[in-house]
This record gives C-alpha cells, sequence and structure tokens, in this order.
C-alpha cells in the first residue's frame, strides 16, 4: 500500500506480530510513524496503543510522532483514536495520509 502511494521512508520495520509491542520500540529507537492494525495476532492493536501510552508515561519510550489506526472497519479506528491514536483510516486508505513523505516519479 505504501509503495503503491509513493512513499518515501529511510528505514521500515514491519512487524507480523504484536507481541512485545514496547521492546519492540526500544530496540527500534525513536519511532516516526507508528501504524496500528486493530486485529493484528496476539492482542489488538488498541491493546498495543493502551501498552505504548502506559511506556511513555512510564518513560521506557518516546511517543511516536505519529499513531495512525487503520482497520477495514472504522469503529475500530474511531476506538484507536480514543486512546490517542492521531489519525485513523480503513486499511486501502492508509497511503493518502497527507504526512507521508512522497516520491516524485
Amino acid at each position: 500500500m505504501l509503495t503503491d502511494a509513493k512513499v518515501r521512508f529511510a528505514h521500515f520495520e514491519q512487524r507480523w506480530t504484536s507481541q512485545s509491542p514496547v521492546e519492540a520500540m526500544e530496540e527500534f529507537g525513536q519511532v516516526d510513524v507508528l501504524l496500528l492494525d486493530y486485529y493484528l495476532p496476539p492482542i489488538t492493536g488498541f491493546k498495543v496503543l493502551q501498552e505504548v501510552n502506559a511506556a511513555v508515561a512510564a518513560g521506557r519510550v518516546r511517543r511516536p510522532t505519529h499513531i495512525i489506526g487503520m482497520s477495514s472497519v472504522m469503529s475500530c479506528n474511531r476506538d484507536l483514536m480514543s486512546e490517542g491514536a492521531d489519525h485513523g483510516f480503513v486499511k486501502w486508505e492508509v497511503g493518502d495520509w497527507g504526512g507521508w513523505a512522497r516520491d516524485e516519479w
């Protein structure tokens, strides 16, 4: 989705599991954009966001510059935004976000 939208990024890391999200952020370093899939197993993106928020409050990690919820169900995105996500998109529209740096060909 992001490649098709010509999104430019210096470093991109994709995780196929939501296990140990705070530890993954600690290993990665400062996160600019955190994309949260609501239904990513084994715990939901909502629960991941709660864990990230608690880790930020405890000083373990810095809050990502942008937190984006993405789900095919808009009500799930609203739940993520109510927990502190900055934006929420249905998955196939995440490349349309105006905050991405883009390569124009």
